[in-house]
């Protein structure tokens, strides 16, 4: 997990390398309203499940509540690219592929650990659109799977068990767009997401952080 965490700050410090040496070296134009509405890019991801206290059996003779097992905060790594819709400017559509990386949790003598990818597409309203800071409200739905692995002691046998999951659901949420140059942007998001992952979540509130590059 840490070298997937160095990975990818490393890649971030890259990432926004490129974006000034472009803005250096590539357009006549050196003002943040020259960039085209194409844009990728890629960033962090923060996640709070709000879990249920329904009793849950994870391993025969152990019974427990998500709140209690599961690991409740989660970080990631997310990948994303979208574009305005020419006949609309105030909107602009995402697809975005994330990485949560596995947690883990201990209740008593039984370990849960979590990880988990997701597809997700969005459409979002500009408030003020030609702004450097944009403000835009958001909507989507999410296709997430993911595994729940546990491992433990009971009663002083060992036992494991795995429970996977596929869920697909909607969001809603705001951003801002600060527009660095003409080649970049750096996006900061929240988002509402209402899950359920098998009965075990009632929400989440995720943080995006990210930096845009726009080719064009």
């Amino acid at each position: 997990m840490l070298k997937r965490i160095i990975i990818s700050i490393v890649y971030l410090m890259m990432f926004h390398t490129s974006c000034i040496t472009a803005e250096s070296i590539s357009t006549p134009c050196d003002d943040w309203r020259c960039h085209g509405s194409f844009y990728w890019g890629g960033g962090f991801v923060f996640s709070h499940l709000l879990l249920n206290d329904n009793p849950i059996m994870l391993l025969p003779g152990f019974v427990t509540t998500p709140q209690q097992a599961f690991p409740s905060d989660l970080f990631g790594l997310r990948f994303a690219f979208g574009d305005r819709i020419p006949e609309h400017p105030r909107y602009t559509y995402e697809v975005s592929y994330a990485q949560l990386l596995s947690r883990e949790k201990t209740d008593q003598r039984v370990e849960v650990s979590r990880a988990s990818k997701a597809i997700s597409a969005s459409l979002s309203y500009t408030f003020n659109p030609g702004y450097r800071l944009e403000a835009r409200f958001l909507t989507g739905a999410i296709l997430d799977s993911g595994t729940y692995s546990i491992t433990g002691t009971v009663h002083d046998v060992y036992g494991s068990n795995r429970i996977n999951f596929t869920d697909v659901f909607p969001f809603f949420g705001v951003s801002g767009v600060y527009n660095i140059n003409s080649k970049c942007s750096l996006k900061l998001t929240e988002q509402y997401q209402l899950v359920h992952y098998n009965l075990n979540a009632n929400a989440a509130f995720v943080s995006l952080v990210s930096l845009q590059y726009y080719p064009a």
